[in-house]
């Protein structure tokens, strides 16, 4: 009996059930603090830990962080911030990254050197005159100041300038034949085909501003500029030696939700730039 052509290989079943068991044991941390914020304080530390809390399911633990962790005036404020860091950034990274790859002109290399310089300092070691810089330009306890640091990345511009290599120069030399300009080229040819690294990179900058910490911790002081990593460090800090860890776990999956979200609605598109390098089709 000849074997069935889409038959998956011995080979295939083990290595996919391997990547299983893999995905299930960074899954299980998540799954164990979703069920332990739907449940009393006393009741997460039960053995055997209740992982389907239907019956005995809470919100207090929710209400506790949003209240006495001021995690809603939080939220709008790193919502705010993660907007304007990667609709500024993404943009930067964008051009900068394509006229870098596409166009000649002085100084190319330099430039490009220096960039690439500038990711093997430790972004820590730039905050002592960036704060100074800061707090002359009276931005400290606002979004511009949270997100100053980070508006121009080395790492985006180098992320879609490999991206950006991927562009044909036969399609633009064409755009331009038809009457484009270099940025009408830009917008209308080039920025569809780096959809996909454009996708990842948006991923990249809402995750690192949506946990950034040292950096906030050094510029705001407020209660009402505080973001959710900051007001979650004052729900691990407790009040009066107590801590409310069913409170802390709730808190914690307010601060993952979004990014879930918004991996899963761009996971297609970077998923798609890696496996295609940028190019779709």
């Amino acid at each position: 009996m000849k074997k069935k052509a889409n038959a998956p290989r011995p080979r295939e079943v083990v290595v996919a059930a391997i990547l299983i068991v893999i995905a299930l044991f960074y899954l299980l941390p998540i799954v164990w603090m979703i069920a332990a914020s739907f449940q009393g304080e006393g009741e997460i530390f039960k053995i055997p830990f209740n992982w389907l809390p239907i019956k005995e399911g809470t919100l207090n633990s929710y209400r506790f962080a949003l209240t006495n962790g001021q995690m809603l005036p939080a939220f709008m404020n790193s919502i705010k911030a993660a907007l304007a860091l990667v609709v500024i950034q993404v943009s930067l990274s964008t051009i900068t990254g394509y006229v870098m790859c596409k166009y000649n002109f002085r100084f190319k290399n330099a430039a490009l050197i220096f960039i690439m310089m500038t990711l093997m300092v430790p972004p820590e070691l730039t905050y002592f005159p960036l704060f100074d810089i800061v707090k002359h330009l009276h931005i400290t306890n606002s979004t511009l100041g949270l997100i100053f640091p980070f508006i121009y990345s080395g790492f985006g511009i180098i992320y879609m300038r490999q991206f950006s290599t991927y562009i044909p120069n036969e399609i633009l030399e064409a755009a331009r034949i038809d009457g484009c300009g270099h940025i009408r080229t830009f917008f209308s040819v080039a920025l569809p085909m780096l959809k996909g690294a454009v996708s990842g990179l948006m991923i990249l900058a809402f995750t690192f501003i949506w946990s950034e910490f040292a950096w906030a911790r050094s510029i705001i002081t407020q209660d009402n500029a505080k973001t959710l990593a900051l007001s979650l460090t004052q729900l691990a800090a407790g009040t009066d030696n107590y801590i409310n860890y069913a409170a802390l776990t709730a808190g914690g999956v307010l601060v993952m939700a979004p990014v879930l979200i918004i991996y899963l609605i761009f996971q297609k598109n970077f998923i798609e730039s890696v496996a295609k390098s940028g190019l779709k089709g």
